[in-house]
This record gives structure tokens, C-alpha cells and sequence, in this order.
């Protein structure tokens, strides 16, 4: 596995994760606008009512905002990762190889198959990354019980 995982492995890995992290920031901008034009729309007689439909809307235009701002961040986090740029420990755009899994810290992602391999993006805050923070190439660390021994750091 550590022979595969490469720069231009890492820049597929980056491609994918960006790909989707931008439909779903697209996606949670349309339901978000979707509902503040329904919130606009039903709000026209809100003299004639105590509770304006318009503030349960504006609740869930809040918790959309949410999404979109969780979003942001994540590809925000993703554009920032130098693809080209080798890294010799763990730190914020590596990606790591391990027995266990292969992780590309810069933000969190559902781990997501890229040809025969699957990647879990991390940010810098999860528990794992705290493990395996600073370690190098053979290197090991311990999560959740878990041996980890890193095989290449790209």
C-alpha cells in the first residue's frame, strides 16, 4: 500500500474530496435559499398571526447556514493543501499511510474510495490526529486501542 500512496495519489485523493465537499456546499446553498424564498413568500400576512410562519422557517435557514458554513471550511481547508509539497511527519496537509488506513489531514471527510484504496480525511483537531501529531515514517501510535504504524507520509 505505502508504494501507491504518492503526490499524485495525494492529488487525486485532494481532487475527490474537493469535488465532493463543493456538491455538498452547492447542495446546502440551494436548500438554504430554497427556504428563505418559502420564508419570503409565506411571511406576506404576518400582521394577522402571533407567530409568523416565517420564524420556524428562519430556524431551519439557521441550521442550513450551518451546514454551509461546515462546508466552507472544509474546502476552504482543502484548497490549502499543497498537493506537491512532501511532508516529512504528520502534520496539517500530509497524508499518511498506516496498517490501519490511510488519512489525509486537512479536513474531516467520510472515508471515500479512490481506486483500490480508501481515504478518511481528518482536521487537525480529531483525537487521531492528536496521536499521531508530529510522528514520522515508521513510527507507531496508539488510538482506541489500536496499533498504528505509518508506513509513508506524502
Amino acid at each position: 500500500m505505502s508504494k501507491a500512496v504518492s503526490t499524485d495519489f495525494k492529488k487525486s485523493v485532494l481532487k475527490l474530496f474537493l469535488t465532493c465537499a463543493e456538491e455538498q456546499l452547492n447542495k446546502f446553498k440551494a436548500m438554504e435559499q430554497d427556504l428563505l424564498d418559502a420564508a419570503n413568500m409565506g411571511d406576506e400576512d404576518k400582521e394577522s398571526q402571533i407567530e409568523s410562519p416565517m420564524e420556524g422557517m428562519m430556524e431551519d435557514v439557521q441550521i442550513q447556514g450551518q451546514s454551509v458554513d461546515h462546508f466552507s471550511m472544509i474546502v476552504s481547508n482543502l484548497k490549502q493543501v499543497d498537493p506537491n509539497l512532501m511532508k516529512n511527519n504528520v502534520e496539517f496537509g500530509a497524508l499518511v499511510s498506516t496498517n490501519n488506513g490511510i488519512f489525509l489531514v486537512a479536513a474531516p471527510v467520510a472515508k471515500t474510495g479512490t481506486g483500490s484504496f480508501e481515504v478518511t480525511g481528518i482536521s487537525t483537531q480529531a483525537p487521531i490526529f492528536k496521536a499521531m501529531e508530529g510522528k514520522e515514517e515508521g513510527d507507531s501510535f496508539e488510538f482506541n486501542q489500536k496499533k498504528y504504524k505509518i508506513d509513508r507520509i506524502v
